[in-house]
Formats: structure tokens, sequence, C-alpha cells
């Protein structure tokens, strides 16, 4: 009988048109076997995320939405929607960040000082960066503002505009990947007012929704290593029984996990390196495994004729995967 992931890897391997290779965790996405070269900057695909060349293509999908819209361009700030659409993996915090994908063109990137070597260490090259957050100038200079002074202080959104402005889109038709208030309206307004704002919070995430082959088969393989790290939970229990606790079992689930992952992928510590990776184990026994979203720290002890359940196993690369449950 055809299982499942049968049917996912012969769908991915037909839309790609290649045979997929498989090894002891499952299905090899095709760039992991032959890694290509970005021609423009000489970066090698890794198996930490998607190819190089389905970034590009995914601007490219976007572009010609952008077109079927009438939009000279979309301005993304959601965390996940950069990351789909460039690969540049990075963490939130008060520091905004925004993508602008034009209608034609390269891309270009807002980000903070403190993260330019993940710009340069990445594909795209127009990149334009601030002092901090929160950012206070005196004529456009950053190091004579004071955050004390609120006349200084920069609104990040307006100055990405500015931005914009200067690179000749300043009266064009702008999306944007989040529908602003009325306050944040008036001030990008104010920023650009020849612009024309267009909220089009749905536009990436329509796109997200839809999986391409290479994604199904970083999926794939992401769910091998997750179901690896189910049946060492299981065979773990069986081996020690009512010696372990619920929190050894997960930890050393996810030891496992990780070992097995990171056998994978190269890592040298540097930008970029086994980006986007995330490695989950959540194992509970006895009254914990009968609330559905529990929220007590987990440390008992295995007992006799007590449930107990490997919960919140999740194994993400590139940002891809899924979590299961055993119970």
């Amino acid at each position: 009988m055809t299982t499942r992931r049968d049917f996912l890897a012969q769908s991915a391997a037909l839309a790609a048109g290649m045979t997929v290779t498989r090894d002891a965790i499952g299905a090899v996405p095709h760039w992991w076997v032959k890694p290509a070269t970005d021609p423009a900057t000489g970066l090698v695909d890794a198996p930490d995320r998607l190819p190089i060349a389905w970034y590009r293509g995914c601007v490219q999908r976007l572009q010609a939405k952008l077109g079927e819209l009438g939009l000279d361009g979309i301005l993304l700030r959601d965390r996940w929607d950069i990351i789909y659409v460039a690969g540049y993996f990075h963490t939130t915090t008060e520091r905004p960040y925004g993508l602008w994908i034009p209608r034609e063109g390269e891309p270009t990137i807002f980000v903070p000082g403190l993260d330019r070597e993940l710009v340069d260490a990445w594909w795209i090259r127009d990149a334009e960066l601030y002092f901090d957050y929160p950012q206070a100038e005196v004529n456009g200079d950053p190091r004579t503002g004071s955050v004390l002074n609120p006349s200084g202080t920069v609104n990040l959104w307006a100055w990405m505009l500015k931005g914009l402005d200067r690179r000749g889109f300043g009266n064009k038709a702008i999306g944007l990947d989040w529908d602003p208030p009325a306050s944040q309206l008036t001030a990008l307004q104010a920023a650009v007012p020849a612009a024309k704002f267009s909220p089009q919070p749905n536009l990436v995430m329509g796109m997200r929704m839809v999986k391409t082959p290479e994604e199904i088969a970083l999926t794939e393989r992401a769910l091998g290593y997750h179901d690896k790290m189910l049946e060492f939970c299981r065979n773990y229990v069986m081996e020690h029984g009512t010696q372990a606790t619920d929190f050894e079992v997960g930890h050393a689930a996810v030891r496992y996990g990780t070992d097995l992952v990171m056998r994978d992928v190269a890592h040298d510590g540097r930008a970029h390196s086994a980006a986007g990776i995330a490695i989950e184990c959540s194992v509970r026994t006895g009254i914990a495994t009968a609330y559905p979203h529990p929220n007590q720290f987990f440390y008992e002890r295995i007992a006799r004729g007590q449930a107990i359940q490997f919960s919140g196993t999740m194994v993400r690369i590139g940002g891809y995967g899924g979590e299961g449950y055993r119970a």
C-alpha cells in the first residue's frame, strides 16, 4: 500500500522531473546531492534551506502578482514573509526589518546596522542600514541625534519609504504586507505624499500556502528526522522504563535528533550557516497527559500503569517540517 510519504516523494520527483535519492532517513532533496552556485554572488546551495535559485524564482512569482494587481512594488515587514521570499533568516526584535520587492528589478532590504554581517553574507545586494532603534538624528546624521529629544526620533517605516523615494518609487503604487492603522498610514503618507498605498496582508500568505516541489522535498526530509525521533523515544522508554523521567526522555531525543540533522548539515558558526533549523521534543507522563495544552514543567518519573506522551516533537529544516504526537 502506498503511504502518504511515498505519495509525497513520488509527487515531488515527478514535478521536479528527477529521481529522488534516498538514504537511511528517507528522500534526499536534489540540491543536497548536487548543490548549485548562484552566478551573481558565488554562494553555494546548502542543505539547511531551499536553493538560492528557488528564492530568486519566488521573487519573480511575487513580481508577476504585483503586475496583476497594478502595484509597482510591495514592502514586506512580516518576518515569515521576508524569510519565505528571500531566505533571509533573522530574529525579530524591536528593530524593524523591511524587504522591498519592486515589480521589476532586484529587491532592497532595510536592516538594523547590528545585523550588517547577515546582509553582507546573503544574496540580496541592495541594502540600507539604520543605526539602531530608537534612531535619532539631526539633519539626517544618526551620529548627532539624541533619543532624549523626541523631535529627532525617526519613524523607521517613514525612513524606509524615503529610501524607496531615492530609488524612484516615491510617487508609485506601493503594496504593504500589513494593514496599517490610521496613525501609521498618516506617517507613511507624510514621508512620500505622492505615493499610493495598497494593503495586501494576504498576498504572500497565499503564496506560502501552496507548496512547490522543493518545499515538499524539504518538508519530507524534516519529517524523516522527526519519525526517527519518535522511534527513539519509544525505544528509550522500553529500555529504561521506570528508571527514567519524562524530562530525561525528551532531552535525550532532542540530542539524538540534533545529531542526526547536524550530521547532514554543514555548519561553521558563521552567518547563514545551519539557519532555519529547529529540533524540539516535549515528553510528559502521568497526570500531565490529561491536559490538551499543559502549562506545567515536566519532571515526573515514568510509572507503571500511567500514560506517557511524546508530544510536540518537531523538526524543521530551512523553516520547513512539522510536529507530531504519539501516546
